[in-house]
């Protein structure tokens, strides 16, 4: 291929009976639309890392606000206050990830689950244990961010309520044959007798429900000497995408 100016030629210099045939096509039209094309994803990565960033940024205005607003406040209403800064913590990492690598359009939930469970570790500075066996997968923002959030009730739920004194707590994301299975497991006391997710949850688990809908997922519970949390869903195909 020559340039000329502004023009691109493709010269094809074939042999036949007693001399050479040149072809010269003209693909100044191809590569100027190739060129169009990558200046535009250029220019939509950029925006999407741009608003990645702003919306990383924001969140951690209101976590800000949020801590300010919880001075003075008592023990139970701070609480509270944390809770919801931890959602937030949840939220902000995936875009942190996304950002830290402008190619990418998706999370690595290995990644994400140890930088989430590092940060719960420091935030309730427990004794207890928390292991991670994170089958390779990567999924959108639409997956990620309900995944995560899941993920951050259903181990703080366990560090909050289930043991008296150390333990357990195992996280681990299996990629099935009929999609994934997320169990989040631990030795503690276990769930009350008669214990029911449509009688007895509450806002924690009522959120993990939603968000388990939202993926179009399932929720199932087992109890006895621990509990363990099954979620089994798919990534949605997200319709929308273009």
């Amino acid at each position: 291929m020559i340039r000329q100016g502004d023009r691109w030629i493709r010269v094809l210099i074939r042999r036949i009976d007693g001399g050479s045939l040149g072809i010269f096509e003209d693909l100044t039209d191809i590569k100027r639309s190739e060129e169009k094309a990558r200046r535009s994803l250029e220019a939509n990565r950029t925006l999407l890392s741009e608003l990645h960033h702003r919306v990383k940024n924001n969140l951690q205005i209101i976590s800000s606000l949020i801590n300010l607003q919880a001075r003075g406040m008592d023990y139970d209403s701070c609480k509270l206050m944390r809770a919801l800064q931890l959602r937030i913590r949840a939220m902000a990492l995936v875009h942190e990830l996304l950002l830290s690598n402008p190619e990418a359009s998706t999370v690595n939930f290995a990644s994400y689950t140890e930088r989430l469970l590092s940060y719960l570790r420091d935030m309730y500075r427990s004794s207890v244990q928390i292991e991670a066996d994170i089958c390779e997968a990567e999924f959108k923002i639409e997956t990620a961010v309900p995944l995560g959030l899941i993920l951050n009730e259903l181990v703080s739920n366990s560090l909050r309520h289930a043991f008296d004194d150390g333990g357990t707590i195992r996280v681990s994301l299996e990629d099935t044959s009929n999609g994934f299975l997320l169990r989040v497991s631990d030795n503690g006391r276990g769930l009350p007798e008669g214990f029911s997710l449509e009688e007895n949850a509450g806002l924690g688990l009522n959120l993990v429900a939603g968000l388990v809908r939202q993926l179009d997922g399932t929720l199932t519970f087992e109890s006895g000497e621990g509990t363990s949390f099954l979620i089994e869903f798919r990534e949605p195909s997200y319709p929308w995408r273009v």
